[in-house]
């Protein structure tokens, strides 16, 4: 009778075990899953930081070391967030995520860096929905034209303008007012940044607001 008692319990026991892990199992897979897709996600999101940072040294959070902005000089509509590279504490480059509402089709997710100096360390379309031929090539990773931005940019401000507006750079056939909305929002930020470069560059990681 023991025997046979103690062969229930056991069976009973086990089967509570198979029930728990049959319940517990699905949610330890879906959180596995959810953990990477948010990875992946994360990933993706870094992508165009990754681009515009290599070379430059930094061991913090990009998506967490962040600042609001809201001026009407950084975007069109005023607003914009700040990203910032640090080595150690101390930055190593600010990187600008704003809008330029005024592209061909209204929807240029820019990403613009600038060194501690004020140098124009990169620009990053992150998203467009430009068509073939009407500043999609603007829009390219490895764009002629966006390279030719930035020696300009650095060398001599005065003439980043297309040529038809008595600039360097060269009009790219369909894409004159892409161009030119990049071109405004390199310009903005610059300004924005010489504005309040001390209040930029002295925030710390927990600080948020606009300077």
């Amino acid at each position: 009778m023991n025997a046979m008692r103690d062969s229930r319990w056991k069976t009973a026991a086990m089967l509570a075990i198979v029930a728990l892990l049959a319940a517990a199992l699905p949610i330890i897979i879906q959180q596995l899953l959810q953990e990477r897709l948010t990875a992946a996600a994360q990933a993706q999101q870094l992508r165009p930081f990754h681009v515009l940072l290599a070379g430059v040294p930094y061991d913090n959070d990009l998506l967490q070391d962040t600042q609001r902005l809201s001026d009407s000089l950084i975007s069109d509509d005023g607003m914009a967030t700040v990203h910032r590279a640090r080595w150690h504490g101390a930055p190593t480059a600010l990187l600008f995520s704003l809008n330029a509402a005024d592209s061909y089709s209204g929807q240029l997710q820019l990403l613009i860096g600038i060194r501690p100096n004020g140098e124009l360390l990169g620009v990053q379309i992150r998203s467009h929905a430009e068509t073939a031929g009407l500043g999609a090539e603007v829009a390219q990773q490895d764009s002629a034209w966006l390279r030719a931005l930035i020696v300009t940019a650095n060398t001599d401000g005065t003439q980043l303008a297309l040529q038809r507006d008595g600039g360097k750079l060269d009009q790219l056939s369909g894409a004159t007012i892409t161009s030119n909305a990049v071109i405004a929002a390199v310009r903005r930020t610059q300004q924005y940044f010489d504005r309040h470069r001390k209040v930029l560059l002295a925030a710390t990681a927990t600080e948020a607001g606009s300077p």
